[in-house]
């Protein structure tokens, strides 16, 4: 199970912030899973409790606006065309057309398909839902992103390289 939750996610003061705070953290559970498995580290080690109170804190500190890549929980949509999306979880994929100031593009995953959705800045935040993270990650690569990397890595040691 992935443990999202610390005080330094907390105390960050954006949602970008505590949304990239919460990709850092999942990373990190990744990668220990990934360490332990290889017998790189321990089985009782606190390699992933070290990197989510000890590195998260200070990579997502300085995170203010969201970036293409991020994943963002819609809420506050009131329109009717909207309103479904409330809850979604999406993955930023651009600047957006939305009026009335800044927006977003996000890709969410709808029982149609993918589909593509711009909304305010004021109707993002960061999620509490790694599975959905994860599933975005494994889902709809539009950057590099740790899953990719992570798997990236395991296919060129399975493949003969470091």
């Amino acid at each position: 199970m992935v443990r999202v939750t610390a005080k330094a996610l907390v105390t960050l003061a954006s949602e970008p912030s505590r949304s990239h705070a919460r990709d850092l953290v999942i990373l990190g559970h990744l990668l220990a899973s990934r360490l332990k498995r290889d017998g790189a580290i321990s089985a009782d080690s606190d390699f992933a409790l070290v990197w989510r109170d000890a590195v998260v804190p200070i990579a997502a500190a300085s995170r203010t606006d969201w970036q293409v890549g991020m994943c963002a929980e819609l809420h506050g949509l009131t329109m009717a065309a909207g309103q479904a999306f409330n809850n979604v979880v999406g993955r930023v994929s651009g600047k957006g057309t939305a009026k009335h100031g800044k927006g977003w593009e996000l890709v969410v995953s709808t029982p149609d398909g993918m589909r593509s959705v711009n909304v305010h800045t004021a109707n993002l935040k960061a999620t509490a839902r790694p599975s959905a993270i994860i599933f975005l990650w494994r889902h709809l690569p539009l950057a590099v992103n740790p899953y990719a990397a992570v798997l990236e890595a395991r296919l060129a040691r399975e493949a003969g390289g470091k």
